[in-house]
């Protein structure tokens, strides 16, 4: 029991040590969860489960574009 209780502490004190180290960034937070979401609204929008398959929509929409700019009027 008291050898579980030092690990434990030990454990404790190296995350401390790790938590001390990471800066946080509320701004950087914030934009990183308003991408994740326009992700999530996307591939509900789309009816995908899956970032892959967004970027497959995406790469055939843009070709889309490059057909319809090329073509001269």
């Amino acid at each position: 029991m008291i050898a579980a209780q030092i690990e434990i502490e030990d454990v404790a004190g190296e995350l401390e040590k790790i938590d001390d180290k990471i800066l946080y960034n509320a701004e950087r937070i914030y934009v990183v969860n308003e991408r994740i979401s326009l992700g999530y609204k996307l591939q509900k929008k789309h009816g995908v489960t899956s970032t892959e398959q967004l970027l497959q929509i995406q790469q055939s929409l843009q070709q889309k574009v490059n057909n319809i700019s090329s073509v001269q009027l």
